[in-house]
Parts: structure tokens; C-alpha cells; sequence
């Protein structure tokens, strides 16, 4: 009788393991951007956005960003089972002491089961160290699609 507890026991330890272990698996989403480059999106089992990542190319005053990476991580400014919001402006530091002004947007939204829609949007303003600015880089709103 002792054993038979202990083995019950230790299978409903390994069945709660389980279910804890499946509800903090991620689920990834891939796919492309309306430029052809990469995107990935992370959500929580419960398909709430964790992660999302867009390679793109930008187009500059002088030039232009070939293939840049944006990523954004939680918390994102909204995010729930339906779609993820986030973005705003920040600055960056390179070395010898140039700098950039980031400007981005992403939104996205659940487009039916086991798929994501949504876009983005960048520009940035880049400086010397002395303040000069160098150039102006940005891309019109790119649509993007990520399934499983």
C-alpha cells in the first residue's frame, strides 16, 4: 500500500510538471517582411507577445541601412492573446562618440490560428560627436507577416 501511494504520487507530480512545463513554453512565429527580410515573434503559451524581431532595410539621406535588426522585448506597451503594440524613441551610442535619435513602430495582430499581421516603421537620425548630423535613415511602413 505504501508503494502504490508513492507511485500515484510521483505520477501526479510528474502529470502537475507537465502542465506547468507546457504553459511556459514559447511558441515562435516566422515569416517575412513585405520587403522580403525576416521576422520573428515570441508569444507565452497563452499567445501573449514576448519578443519580436524585424530585419529590414532603410532608406538614408546618404546611403541606406542594408540589413538592420530591430528588436523589441517585454513589457511591450500593449500586448494580450489578440496582438502587441510597441515602439517610441530612443538613443543609441556608437563609438567615438556619435549617436542616433531611434524612432520605431510595431503593431501586430492575430490573423487567425497559428498566424500574426502587423507593421513597422523606423527612422533614425544619426550624429557625429560634435552634434553635426550625419544623415537620416527610414523606411515607409513595412507590412509583415509570421506563422508557425
Amino acid at each position: 500500500m505504501g508503494r502504490r501511494a508513492i507511485v500515484v504520487g510521483l505520477l501526479i507530480c510528474l502529470a502537475w510538471g507537465g502542465l506547468a512545463e507546457a504553459a511556459g513554453k514559447n511558441v515562435r512565429y516566422s515569416g517575412k517582411s513585405g520587403q522580403g527580410k525576416k521576422v520573428v515573434l515570441l508569444t507565452d503559451s497563452g499567445g501573449e507577445a514576448k519578443r519580436f524581431s524585424i530585419h529590414f532595410k532603410a532608406v538614408c539621406g546618404r546611403g541606406f541601412l542594408e540589413d538592420a535588426i530591430q528588436r523589441f522585448v517585454r513589457p511591450l506597451r500593449h500586448a494580450d492573446e489578440d496582438g502587441f503594440r510597441d515602439g517610441g524613441t530612443y538613443d543609441h551610442n556608437y563609438s567615438k562618440g556619435r549617436k542616433a535619435e531611434i524612432r520605431t513602430r510595431v503593431e501586430g495582430e492575430r490573423a487567425g490560428r497559428g498566424r500574426f499581421e502587423g507593421t513597422f516603421s523606423f527612422k533614425g537620425k544619426y550624429f557625429t560627436a560634435g552634434g553635426e548630423k550625419i544623415t537620416t535613415c527610414r523606411t515607409a511602413e513595412i507590412h509583415w507577416s509570421a506563422g508557425r
